[in-house]
């Protein structure tokens, strides 16, 4: 037997994600691809306008929605980051509920731990690398088939300066709506991997029914304003310090109770 050392335990907790979730890896990139490409028909989508709804494209509801179209397509892009990490860790974890080991290697709780941790950081970093990726070259091919004639039309309104807002077509998903999304995953993932030891087959089904209650409850506290955006309806510096006080205390308490699961099932 080979002596130990935390190199190698974190090579065995990698290897054994790596084979039991190989072929959902490999399918990100293909699946972020199908998303972006039907995006490009979603409704108000220019392709859609183009080629479903048949519309005039010299006319001035086709270069709005040019401007102002909608990210609904490109946004649920985003949602595939938990659905591939909670794919890749449910699998993994129910086997390790059930004291499983593909290799007879001593391996402390804490690196197991650390070694899930990093290969949930990869896949995170994969998907979120595709989305970005096809993002880019779906706006490329909006700016080569329609921005000139956009310019053209937005002179002709008089607009020479013209500034493309958030929602236009000829933007990228934004930083802060990646950013906002990767700390909503950070909070969830841990709550998932919890899920998965206390309800086992029945995680994602509780995890669902949860996630999708706690939305309704927050959308309760929250307007559109007049840019159609998103806000609260609580205020203050007090109400966002304790909101951020609690997420960091949840995430703690999850990732606590993760790492003394583990310690539990490997003794």
């Amino acid at each position: 037997m080979h002596p130990y050392n935390k190199t190698n335990a974190l090579k065995v907790v990698l290897y054994e994600m790596w084979a039991m979730n190989k072929n959902i890896i490999i399918s990100i990139p293909i699946i972020v691809f199908t998303i972006f490409a039907a995006a490009g028909f979603w409704s108000g989508a220019p392709f859609y306008e183009q080629f479903i709804n048949k519309g005039d494209l010299d006319s001035d509801e086709f270069y709005q929605s040019l401007l102002h179209g909608t990210h609904e397509g490109k946004l649920f892009s985003m949602l595939t980051i938990p659905a591939f990490l909670m794919l890749i860790l449910h699998g993994y974890l129910i086997q390790l509920n059930k004291s499983f080991n593909t290799l007879t290697y001593p391996i402390k709780p804490s690196e197991r731990v650390i070694g899930i941790g990093l290969f949930t950081v990869f896949t995170y970093l994969f998907t979120i690398g595709s989305i970005i990726l096809f993002d880019h070259l779906l706006v490329s091919l909006y700016k080569h088939l329609y921005l000139e004639d956009t310019l053209a039309y937005l002179e002709g309104q008089g607009q020479f300066y013209y500034q493309f807002g958030e929602y236009s077509v000829f933007n990228t998903i934004t930083k802060f709506q990646l950013s906002m999304f990767s700390a909503i995953v950070l909070m969830i993932i841990p709550a998932y991997t919890l899920f998965v030891f206390m309800f086992k087959r029945y995680a994602t089904v509780v995890f669902l029914i949860l996630g999708i209650g706690t939305y309704i409850f927050l959308m309760t506290f929250t307007v559109k304003n007049s840019d159609g955006n998103m806000v609260y309806t609580l205020n203050g510096i007090a109400v966002t310090l304790w909101r951020y006080i609690y997420y960091l205390f949840l995430i703690f308490m999850i990732l606590l109770s993760f790492y003394y699961k583990l310690k539990e099932k490997e003794h």
